[in-house]
C-alpha cells in the first residue's frame, strides 16, 4: 500500500496537474457566471487567468496509457451554445478580432477570430477536463490528464494564445486615455 506521500509524487497526483484543475474550475465557474459581470471586469479577470492555465498546460506531465482508450465529453453542445452566447452578447462589438492562423490560411494572411468561440471552446475542454478528473479509477485520471495535454496541445493552448495577445491589445492599447466603459 502507498503512503500519501508517495501517492501525491506520482504525475496524475502532481502540483501541476492539481493546479491546472484549481484555475480550470475557476475560470468554469467565471464563465458559467459570466452575465453577472460586466464587460471589463470580464476581460481582466479571463485576461489575467489565462496565462497560468497555458503555463499549466505546458507543465502537464506525460502519462503513458492504452492508446485505444478514450474519455467522455460531458458539456453538451447546448452547454456549450449558451456559454458561447452569453460571451459573445457580453464582448459585444469586441468579440471579433484578427489573426494569423497557419492552419487556417497557411500563415499568409490574418482570418477573423471570435473571443467568444475560443473561450467556450476552452471552457469545453477545462470542463471536460475537470468531470474526467473527478471520477474514482486511477486509470479515469490518468485518461483525463492525458486528453488533456493532447487538446491543450491541439486545441486549448492555441486559442488561449490568439486570445491573450488580443485581450492584451484590450485593455493596455485600447485604453489609453480611454475609460474602461468605452471597452
Amino acid at each position: 500500500m502507498s503512503t500519501p506521500e508517495e501517492v501525491y509524487m506520482e504525475p496524475v497526483y502532481s502540483q501541476h496537474v492539481l493546479e491546472l484543475i484549481r484555475l480550470g474550475h475557476e475560470y468554469c465557474l467565471f464563465v458559467e457566471k459570466a452575465d453577472q459581470y460586466g464587460k471589463e471586469e470580464t476581460i481582466s479577470f479571463i485576461h489575467k487567468l489565462f496565462p497560468m492555465l497555458y503555463m499549466k498546460g505546458l507543465l502537464l506531465p506525460d502519462i503513458p496509457i492504452d492508446p485505444t482508450e478514450s474519455g467522455e465529453r460531458f458539456v453538451t453542445e447546448e452547454e456549450w451554445e449558451s456559454v458561447f452566447n452569453t460571451l459573445r452578447n457580453k464582448l459585444d462589438e469586441k468579440d471579433e478580432f484578427w489573426a494569423v492562423d497557419p492552419e487556417i490560411s497557411g500563415g499568409n494572411e490574418a482570418v477573423k477570430l471570435s473571443l467568444a468561440e475560443n473561450m467556450a471552446d476552452i471552457y469545453q475542454d477545462m470542463k471536460d477536463f475537470i468531470m474526467s478528473y473527478q471520477r474514482h479509477s486511477r486509470a479515469a485520471k490518468e485518461l483525463a490528464v492525458t486528453e488533456c495535454k493532447e487538446w491543450f496541445t491541439g486545441r486549448w493552448g492555441k486559442r488561449i494564445a490568439e486570445t491573450t495577445h488580443y485581450l492584451h491589445h484590450l485593455l493596455f492599447t485600447l485604453k489609453q486615455g480611454t475609460p474602461y466603459d468605452d471597452l
